[in-house]
């Protein structure tokens, strides 16, 4: 799985290059691949690494993991979240030519998480969960999934769920374990959200049943935002 770019235009080159930018943007999301291509090229060659991240996904729709790779790289040494977050995964799962390192992951899924990237707190959190390529930290990984789930990560909900049931970095809470299994289930992991539901409802007397379900309402409506009381 990679991710693709949603890039706020701020832009400290000159006018023209912001411009091509966007056209090389609309390009791409028009399908209109050539033009794209050809947008994208000169900025990423004269150091965009917006451009250079697109690019990178150009040649990996075209199977060209090699040059893929090369245009990532350049795209998160430049700062890109999208590009930290993809070479992050490639060295996480030890694909495309890569082996297998979970330390450099972490280093690269910090880098996108510290610019608010939702899935890439998610992976992060994730390997301070586990102890993988990092020290177990519960109190880390409920940081980060926390501020994935606010901005409405499924996966983040799911596990923000199992670690208030487990008191894991924090105290017991079901009530709050039930409001996120709820809302990750409803966010699109059913199948797991409906399993930490049911363990944790066994847990609640009616009056944490009716207060959650309450909380539930706005914790939908809010993408995620205020699903804590």
């Amino acid at each position: 799985m990679r991710y693709l770019l949603k890039i706020l235009l701020v832009i400290f080159a000159a006018p023209l290059f912001a411009d091509d930018l966007e056209d090389g943007i609309n390009a791409y999301e028009k399908g209109d691949l050539n033009e794209a291509f050809n947008l994208f090229t000169p900025l990423a060659e004269d150091g965009n690494a917006d451009a250079q991240t697109y690019l990178a996904l150009l040649y990996e729709d075209a199977k060209n993991i090699k040059e893929a790779v090369y245009w990532y790289e350049l795209g998160a040494e430049g700062g890109n979240p999208y590009a930290q977050l993809n070479l992050a995964m490639m060295y996480a799962q030890g694909i495309n030519g890569f082996t297998k390192n979970q330390k450099h992951a972490g280093k690269l899924y910090r880098q996108a998480a510290e610019q608010g990237l939702a899935q890439a707190q998610n992976n992060l959190g994730s390997l301070y969960y586990n102890g993988t390529g990092v020290k177990k930290n519960y109190t880390e990984a409920f940081k980060w999934y926390r501020l994935a789930a606010y901005q409405g990560n499924a996966e983040a909900a799911i596990s923000l769920s199992a670690i208030y049931a487990n008191g894991y970095g924090v105290e017991v809470d079901y009530v709050k374990s039930f409001i996120w299994a709820n809302y990750g289930e409803l966010a699109g992991l059913e199948k797991e959200g409906k399993f930490n539901r049911e363990i944790v409802e066994q847990k609640l007397s009616e009056e944490d049943k009716a207060l959650a379900y309450k909380l539930i309402q706005k914790c939908v409506s809010s993408n995620g935002k205020e699903c804590d009381y």
